[in-house]
């Protein structure tokens, strides 16, 4: 079985992220223009366990294998990157590199499935 197409105001997994890439206006699922292909997601301001000021960038390529938007293939629910991102604070004020994974968790709709 499928899984659903995630669309514009896709919800992420991460507070802290929002995806930057825009969706594909011309094709639509349930109404609202849908992803494909790779997108840039923005990480600002995380916060975790004494850490903070976490910023990065990352890049998530969608996973569908069938169902191509625009030559691309679909963003689904449950696609995931891993996100580098600078923070401050694990031993005093010193900073580190660490990855965080951020996963579309809610796709926005839920008429359109790609496989």
């Amino acid at each position: 079985m499928g899984k659903a197409i995630a669309v514009q105001g896709c919800v992420l997994d991460c507070p802290f992220a929002q995806i930057t890439t825009p969706p594909q206006a011309t094709v639509k699922c349930g109404g609202v223009p849908a992803y494909a292909g790779t997108l840039t997601i923005v990480i600002s301001g995380y916060s975790l366990n004494g850490m903070s000021g976490g910023a990065g960038v990352g890049t998530l390529t969608g996973s569908a294998v069938k169902t191509t938007i625009g030559h691309q293939p679909a963003v689904l629910e449950g696609d995931k990157t891993l996100a580098p991102i600078m923070v401050t604070g694990m031993v005093g004020n010193s900073s580190a590199t660490m990855p965080v994974t951020v996963t579309i968790s809610s796709a926005g709709q839920v008429k359109v499935q790609g496989s």
